[in-house]
């Protein structure tokens, strides 16, 4: 039984199990239905037929004491962290999901592609009590499918992450060298709120609802959009009104230019035990900007479609 820190000084109570792992609501493209029992880990085997996969002899960590309350599907590459919790060489193959595929024979490459498109909840909507068992995405092992992006994929190599605490380098992370941000008007006209020759890295990370980018870039969306900082929770808002106006924000990953509606940063500000959304004084209902400062976390973007 460990104890482990991750992000923001959570902490995790943790104990290595092993068990079985399954995945329903399955779909396969260009295989056949039959059971493996190859694998580097003795007598561990894998079976999928056209509806579901299971892998037996995985580990994984059981948490029972954590601020997140939902569990975790770690799907990253190993990470070199000597003398840490974290460093990959304290675990065999067992532990990591897409090594288990690859030596069961059900996928080729170290890869997956993931999907969140999927969620089209409105914006007022995000921040209420909505059932979780919505469809909001599809996880695709060992490969891409077209149908759900379009234009051409880009190839970008992982940056080198250093642990700011033990030193050490890793090229684990799904970090990306990302350019200049912009606020894109309906009618198409574009105020750079970075600066001209800005590169910062970036974490793509699907387990966050917020985006973490530089707070002088945040303040400069917020003038643009007319968005306000309240203190007193530590949030800047803005008139709900603006989901109405075709505003984008759009971000550069090199000669890849990603274009987000606006409406995917705004949340509800619906508060459950007053039942009720704050206001402006003029009388516009005023949404949360899911858009916070990076100072403590580093910057990272939630992804709706990556493949890595």
């Amino acid at each position: 039984d460990l104890r482990m820190s991750r992000g923001l000084g959570d902490v995790y109570k943790r104990q290595a199990v092993m068990d079985k792992v399954s995945f329903d609501s399955l779909s396969l493209k260009n295989q056949s239905t039959h059971t493996l029992n190859s694998s580097q880990v003795g007598d561990s085997w894998a079976f999928y037929d056209s509806h579901s996969l299971v892998l037996s002899n995985s580990s994984f960590f059981e948490i029972n004491d954590t601020f997140p309350h939902k569990g975790v599907l770690g799907l990253g590459g190993r990470i070199t962290n000597e003398g840490t919790d974290s460093d990959s060489s304290q675990f065999d193959g067992s532990f990591i999901i897409l090594e288990s595929l690859r030596d069961n024979g059900i996928i080729e490459s170290l890869s997956y592609s993931l999907w969140l498109g999927g969620d089209t909840r409105p914006y007022y909507d995000m921040g209420r009590d909505v059932p979780d068992e919505i469809d909001c995405g599809k996880l695709i092992f060992g490969g891409v499918d077209p149908y759900y992006y379009t234009g051409s994929l880009k190839k970008f190599n992982n940056l080198i992450f250093q642990d700011s605490k033990t030193k050490m380098f890793s090229r684990g992370y799904p970090v990306l060298p990302m350019g200049t941000i912009n606020v894109v008007s309906s009618t198409g006209k574009s105020i750079n709120v970075t600066n001209e020759n800005f590169l910062a890295p970036v974490l793509l990370d699907s387990t966050y609802s917020f985006s973490h980018l530089p707070a002088e870039t945040i303040v400069q969306i917020a003038v643009q959009i007319n968005a306000i900082y309240v203190s007193e929770i530590d949030r800047f808002v803005v008139s709900c009104k603006i989901a109405d106006m075709g505003v984008t924000i759009q971000f550069e990953f090199g000669d890849l230019s990603i274009n987000v509606p606006l409406t995917d940063f705004l949340m509800s500000t619906y508060n459950t035990d007053l039942n009720s959304t704050m206001s402006f004084s003029g009388g516009d209902e005023a949404c949360f900007l899911t858009i916070v400062s990076s100072e403590e976390t580093g910057f990272n973007i939630p992804v709706s479609y990556t493949h890595l």
